[in-house]
């Protein structure tokens, strides 16, 4: 967050400020999706001050202000054959055990990389 916000009670953050913040984020260079993100988890941080701070009335705003932008989610989803599957996981055991195993965690579980190396 900018200085400006950081430096802001809650209470007193606006539409217009947050918005502003959220389309600088474009402008850096994150995409989309990210952004969405990031402003998902703001605005749930403020709403929990608001839910702990009855002088915190604004909630419109972060509503409005940090609002999710339309068209950032793209499925990527990729299916492969089994015989796709088997021949990357041996692929990636003939390279590394470590990497194999990797590869056939997230080939199992179909989890997130991420997620599996957790």
């Amino acid at each position: 967050m900018t200085g400006a916000l950081l430096s802001k009670p809650v209470a007193l953050l606006s539409a217009t400020e947050l918005k502003r913040w959220r389309d600088g984020l474009l402008a850096k260079g994150l995409v989309p999706a990210s952004v969405n993100r990031t402003c998902t988890t703001l605005r749930a941080a403020l709403e929990l001050a608001a839910a702990h701070d009855h002088r915190i009335a604004n909630t419109r705003a972060f509503k409005v202000g940090l609002a999710v932008l339309p068209d950032a989610q793209r499925a990527r989803n990729v299916v492969l054959d089994d015989a796709t599957v088997l021949r990357l996981v041996a692929a990636a055991y003939a390279h590394d055990r470590k990497l194999g195993l990797l590869a056939d965690t997230l080939a199992v579980t179909g989890a997130r990389p991420i997620q599996a190396v957790r």
